[in-house]
């Protein structure tokens, strides 16, 4: 295990930089579990020490009663402060809440502190005891972390053998109890840093486990949801997709057109097998282009695009391939749209390929319907007439036909 290995609890710096999603997830629980505890604390010590300084003395805790309000104040707002920090960061998935770790550590451990400096004649318990805490419930970096807690404990031993200047009611401890002090530090310092290293290595290897699960899911997604050959949608999930479209109110005029190349068994002929599945790639590339589907993370894209009520587009198997269109407010933005890609499949220029032909039936989805089976066979009467009356052009359904 090298030096880099140690910072990152055992692990390189890309697995490391793979969790931080999820590191960081878990340390803003786990400041909002803290701070709203030390937010409560607060102000039931400040209560106290306004309305009954008596009830620290029934508590063995003295030396709190001869401190002014103002610190217990001070304390108060800053959890305050750091308490609506947190419920902001919480709708900024993207920002980066290391500040509000330290923060929250800073203010538990600087309030430990004050706490120990005002109890002269006590050994204090509250900072290891917090430190310990603290170390098994945030992750960072080792290097970090420990760099942290070393500052945060120097000064807690600057308090303890000479207390706070200008504060004569924080005042240095006895040299006996000040030894106490420093071995309680010692030996909880070395159980903060073992539990710190072992706990968050552990945590970090869950979420390896997790990713590489989560990744294994998306991978079987995307292999149960598209076609390898053109990266678009296979026929079930196209159709699952358009399902899901329908049940949700929409205000637009969504189409479904089928495309089917003309010809093509003379490109395989002709060609060869190579030069068809290349055309049927260019088709796929085309129609992708043209209805602008964000592909970049296929595992997520059948649910962005219901949401978003993008349009987007399946292979039905050979050359036959199913456009779902949205968007369009108009039979006349839908024709012009198709008639784009048909101009672009017809000026494809590649090896021997001297354009591609296709026929595309469309059929508009009206208004309460459902039955994608329906919809389809509509799509499907109206390619059979662009085929019939010609190829390589758009017809539309016609109600007239049923």
């Amino acid at each position: 295990m090298n030096r880099n290995s140690i910072n990152f609890y055992g692990y390189n710096k890309q697995i490391y930089k793979d969790c931080l999603p999820q590191i960081r997830v878990m340390n803003l629980n786990h400041a909002a579990i803290l701070n709203t505890w030390f937010l409560v604390v607060s102000l039931a010590a400040l209560l106290i020490r306004f309305i009954n300084p008596g009830i620290f003395t029934r508590f063995n805790m003295l030396g709190l009663t001869r401190v002014s309000e103002a610190p217990f104040l001070i304390f108060f707002l800053l959890a305050l402060l750091l308490e609506l920090l947190i419920l902001y960061v919480r709708k900024k998935p993207a920002f980066d809440s290391r500040f509000i770790v330290y923060g929250n550590m800073l203010l538990i451990l600087a309030f430990s502190i004050f706490s120990s400096a005002a109890q002269a004649y006590k050994a204090s318990v509250f900072f290891p005891v917090f430190l310990t805490l603290l170390s098994v419930a945030y992750i960072d970096t080792f290097y970090g972390m420990l760099l942290f807690f070393v500052a945060c404990s120097a000064v807690f031993l600057l308090t303890v053998f000479q207390g706070i200047a200008g504060l004569p009611a924080l005042a240095a401890k006895t040299t006996s109890i000040a030894l106490e002090d420093l071995m309680l530090l010692f030996f909880f310092f070395i159980l903060a840093l073992v539990l710190h290293y072992t706990i968050q290595r552990t945590r970090i290897r869950q979420f390896v486990v997790y990713l590489r699960s989560l990744q294994l899911t998306r991978e079987l997604e995307v292999k149960s949801s598209f076609d390898t050959l053109t990266s678009l949608l296979n026929r079930n999930r196209f159709m699952t997709m358009v399902e899901e479209a329908l049940r949700r109110p929409y205000n637009d005029y969504p189409t479904v057109c089928l495309v089917d190349l003309d010809n093509f068994k003379q490109i395989n002929d002709k060609l060869g097998h190579q030069m068809g599945d290349k055309a049927i790639q260019l088709t796929g590339q085309t129609i992708i282009e043209a209805l602008h589907m964000d592909l970049q993370e296929r595992w997520s894209f059948p649910e962005r695009a219901i949401l978003e009520s993008a349009s987007f587009a399946g292979r039905l198997g050979g050359d036959e391939f199913i456009l779902f269109l949205r968007g369009c407010k108009s039979r006349e933005e839908v024709e012009k749209k198709l008639f784009e890609i048909l101009h672009t499949l017809n000026g494809i220029s590649f090896e021997n390929l001297n354009g591609l032909s296709a026929s595309l039936g469309v059929t508009e989805i009206f208004p309460e319907e459902k039955d994608i089976d329906n919809i389809y066979r509509r799509a499907d009467e109206a390619l059979y007439r662009s085929k019939e009356t010609g190829k390589n052009r758009i017809m539309f359904y016609r109600k007239a036909e049923e």
